[in-house]
């Protein structure tokens, strides 16, 4: 009896810990990607990921992104100012490791602001522009949800959040866990199991 609640404990404890250094080496990956230490977070990425895409490229791709910087939009002539983010990760849900032939694979579910649309302040065209800036409000909140569009009528700046899936892969299910940071589904196909891919939701932007 005692070894039976020895190995029960033991066994939740090593599943906590994995999931730990899981979750741990997730948030590095994404906040050396926010603070634009773009080299140094390849290598939390799936060594699958460079035997098709090089590592210059993926790198290169990365530095011309203007992540954190503000780029004008013009529709229906009215200016808005969009700004790529990567930050404001919550991390809603770790998935149990599995087990399929030499690797260990586990799923994480997670929300992060992707977006702000700067609606102009002052000029002839605003009124217009608050009525656009509501506009697309509703049209991000039919896609993502409404709980992932946020409008703040104070400042005219409309926060756009998505909740996605990430794949995460381990040798041996403990720790050193990389993540196929990719929209690539030919990709995704070719080195997940099924089985795996299955579980995970659609990437329904960027």
């Amino acid at each position: 009896m005692l070894l039976t609640l020895f190995i029960i404990s033991f066994g939740v404890a090593f599943s906590q810990t994995a999931k730990e250094n899981l979750e741990n080496d997730f948030t590095n990956f994404v906040n050396l990607k926010y603070e634009g230490q773009f080299e140094k977070s390849l290598d939390y990425l799936a060594e699958d990921i460079f035997k098709m895409i090089p590592k210059e490229a993926i790198l290169a791709f990365r530095e011309e992104t203007r992540w954190g910087e503000p780029v004008s939009m013009i529709e229906d002539e009215i200016l808005f100012y969009v700004t790529l983010t990567l930050g404001n990760l919550e991390i809603l849900e770790t998935s149990n490791i599995e087990k399929i032939k030499d690797r260990r694979y586990a799923i994480i579910t997670f929300r992060k602001i992707i977006m702000e649309v700067q609606i102009p302040t002052e000029g002839e065209n605003l009124e217009n522009a608050k009525e656009k800036g509501i506009e697309l409000t509703k049209f991000y909140s039919k896609i993502l949800g409404a709980g992932n569009v946020e409008y703040n009528e104070e400042t005219n700046v409309i926060k756009i959040k998505e909740i996605r899936d990430i794949i995460a892969v381990s040798k041996n299910g403990i720790d050193t866990w990389k993540f196929m940071d990719t929209p690539d589904e030919v990709l995704l196909t070719m080195f997940i199991p099924q089985k795996i891919l299955k579980r995970t939701r659609k990437k329904t932007l960027f």
